[in-house]
């Protein structure tokens, strides 16, 4: 991985999405990226209700292990939490989600992420900073839904090829050690793009200060 930034744990903190130009807005159906919230995808049609009309309209919360199935060893929460501590304590605002399903065609990961994503009773707050995961464990395929807050902060490629490798590991080693490798392979992408944004914030306002 990357080298971690010695930057102030609460980097993400202090940034605004205000600062970003190309945040990571894109469709959960046909992947299309977009460039503003809007009520169905100008492709390929998807609505959040027809997700609700699947799956119903009464989300869980977003804990951080949503295990339905129970296709986890008891003990995985307890596993992951000494790395997961020590992400949040990198970017304090952080909160994942990670949901373990087996899912009925033609439903996909990221979908179902988007649908926990705007129908959980969590605060709007919380959420906003929420990244939520979705891992179909049949099939060994991942799909991420980002709260507003910290969207600007996912970019689509690289967070694409961790769950891609974090799915091929699981095949081999289990989800317990795949998730082990998902919380390692996130502070390296959440340090740079936060050092990217600070660069940009600070382009901008010393831009602005030129102007006056």
């Amino acid at each position: 991985h990357p080298s971690v930034s010695t930057a102030a744990p609460d980097t993400i903190k202090k940034l605004s999405a205000k600062a970003f130009s190309n945040a990571g807005l894109w469709c959960p159906h046909c992947s299309k990226q977009l460039n503003e919230e809007l009520p169905s995808c100008p492709v390929c049609g998807f609505r959040l209700d027809a997700c609700s009309e699947i799956l119903g309209n009464q989300a869980p919360q977003l804990d951080f292990l949503l295990d339905p199935g129970s296709s986890l060893p008891p003990d995985t929460g307890e596993r992951l939490a000494p790395a997961y501590q020590r992400l949040q304590r990198r970017f304090p605002q952080l909160a994942l989600c990670l949901c373990f399903v087996e899912l009925n065609p033609p439903l996909k990961p990221n979908e179902l992420a988007f649908w926990l994503m705007n129908t959980a009773p969590d605060a709007t707050q919380r959420r906003a900073w929420t990244v939520t995961i979705v891992f179909e464990i049949s099939r060994f395929e991942a799909g991420l839904s980002p709260g507003y807050a910290i969207e600007p902060f996912i970019k689509t490629d690289p967070w694409s090829e961790l769950l891609q490798s974090v799915t091929m590991k699981a095949q081999s080693e289990g989800w317990p050690a795949a998730m082990e490798g998902l919380l390692g392979g996130i502070q390296p992408l959440l340090t740079l793009a936060s050092k990217k944004a600070r660069r940009r914030t600070k382009k901008v306002a010393a831009k602005s200060a030129n102007n006056r």
